[in-house]
């Protein structure tokens, strides 16, 4: 993926006269064509097994909470790809079989702010000012706190409810401390079978 990203960048480079650096633009598109295939894959892989709706509604919570908090990145596109169809499959067919309650909703939203607010957000450049450092914070808190909103508010199938709340909890796992070790040993360990089988 990323030697396609490289071509990719150096043609629009070329050809469109853009004022970034190559590796710039490289990075960006790599990052769009991960997103893009890996969604793909998630989405068909949830639609063969009949849990498209939950897939879903885990996978756009989760998307829309990362790009505001940051979050652990495996160390290439198969890893990544990899744990997250696993992550987000079992996340669809979690939620229809089990269910959510008000007190534990509460409990799980509680967490999730007090982590969030501690953690969030991750993987800053030391070129990302404090005070937009602060900004995705806040809007982290206020995702999450109008997540809550529409769980409790609007009259939404409990599964449906039930994987937004499971998608949400697996993206802010991954900002703790332990989330990001956790992921860090699956990523060798899919680097390790992969290096096995190749």
């Amino acid at each position: 993926m990323k030697q396609l990203a490289d071509r990719l960048a150096a043609a629009l480079v070329r050809e469109a006269s853009f004022e970034r650096p190559v590796e710039v633009v490289a990075y960006g598109l790599e990052i769009i064509l991960n997103i893009t295939v890996q969604t793909i894959i998630i989405m068909l892989t949830a639609y063969l097994l009949n849990i498209f709706l939950t897939v879903l509604a885990a996978l756009i919570s989760a998307i829309i909470f990362r790009s505001l908090s940051g979050g652990t990145h495996c160390s290439n596109f198969y890893s990544c790809t990899i744990l997250s169809t696993s992550v987000f499959i079992a996340i669809g067919y979690l939620a229809l079989k089990v269910s959510i309650d008000m007190y534990l909703l509460v409990a799980v939203y509680a967490i999730m702010l007090l982590a969030t607010a501690i953690w969030a957000p991750v993987k800053m450049q030391k070129a990302l000012i404090k005070r937009k450092a602060v900004i995705l914070k806040i809007c982290s808190l206020a995702f999450l706190m109008l997540m809550f909103g529409i769980s409790t508010a609007i009259q939404l199938q409990e599964e449906l409810i039930t994987a937004t709340t499971m998608g949400l909890t697996w993206q802010v796992f991954s900002i703790t401390p332990l989330g990001t070790y956790m992921i860090s040993k699956a990523d060798k360990s899919f680097q390790y079978v992969r290096k096995g089988v190749c």
